[in-house]
């Protein structure tokens, strides 16, 4: 039988710090060593909307509840991945021995750094349709769909494509 994430959060009797600080350490692992500030330039370089970026980043570093779900869910994501287990497992075991983060805007930035992974990454459902248009030309509608987020979360996946694309005719234009 396969251990679940969920095994591994509840063996450790994971708190809120303890996942906060995995997924600092995790990401600075994953990403080379990228400060926050370099984090943060991506973001703003891939987001549709550079106000609304930075609102959300905002609201983001007041709710706690949804820098935990987004940690939680970029690491289930990890987690699925076999080769990456024991480095998830080791950064939860060693995440107590660090330094605490007590910079929210730090957490919150790699909180929105773990959905923008994500997001950019893949998707749960793709779905794409070729269709002829009354006028006779041709289109094709690609929806994609993400997991449902709490509202913080899903505005950050907005903010970085997460919604239907047209292309073909409709694309250019035409």
């Amino acid at each position: 039988m396969s251990e679940e994430f969920s095994d591994l959060l509840n063996a450790m009797a994971a708190d809120a710090d303890r996942i906060q600080q995995a997924l600092r350490i995790y990401l600075s692992q994953r990403t080379d060593d990228m400060t926050p500030d370099e984090m943060a330039s991506e973001l703003h370089a891939s987001a549709a909307d550079e106000k609304q970026l930075s609102d959300t980043l905002r609201e983001l570093e007041q709710t706690p509840e949804a820098v935990e779900e987004a940690a939680l869910l970029y690491f289930e994501r990890e987690w699925e991945d076999e080769a990456r287990r024991p480095a998830v497992r080791a950064v939860f075991e060693n995440a107590k021995d660090q330094l605490p983060v007590v910079e929210t805007a730090i957490i919150a930035v790699a909180a929105m750094y773990s959905i923008h992974m994500l997001v950019t990454k893949g998707v749960v459902l793709r779905k794409k349709t070729t269709r002829r248009k009354r006028d006779g030309t041709f289109e094709t509608v690609v929806v994609e769909k993400l997991e449902a987020f709490n509202p913080v979360l899903a505005a950050i996946s907005r903010l970085f494509g997460a919604a239907a694309k047209v292309s073909g005719a409709d694309a250019k234009g035409q």
